[in-house]
């Protein structure tokens, strides 16, 4: 199962409550957008290393190109091609 936002909220930080302020103004809660990831036990994810990537820099453009290599889906994109 894969959860992931498609924006955040500010739900009364700062004393704002809305969502979609322009990026160089938005606090935190509103530009850090949560992901979920549930795989059983017999996924061959590796959890070590997925949890590794959890503080690096990412995008939800690189959503695509996960499911793509969760899937083992091959295709004639280079990854410079393909969405991130």
């Amino acid at each position: 199962m894969i959860y992931l936002s498609d924006h955040g909220e500010s739900l009364g930080e700062s004393g704002l409550y809305l969502h979609g302020m322009p990026y160089a103004f938005a606090p935190e809660a509103q530009t850090r957008v949560p992901l979920i990831l549930w795989n059983g036990q017999s996924s061959d994810i590796d959890h070590d290393r997925t949890v590794g990537l959890k503080g690096g820099r990412n995008s939800q453009d690189a959503l695509f190109v996960t499911l793509l290599d969760l899937f083992e889906v091959a295709t004639d994109l280079t990854p410079a091609q393909a969405p991130r």
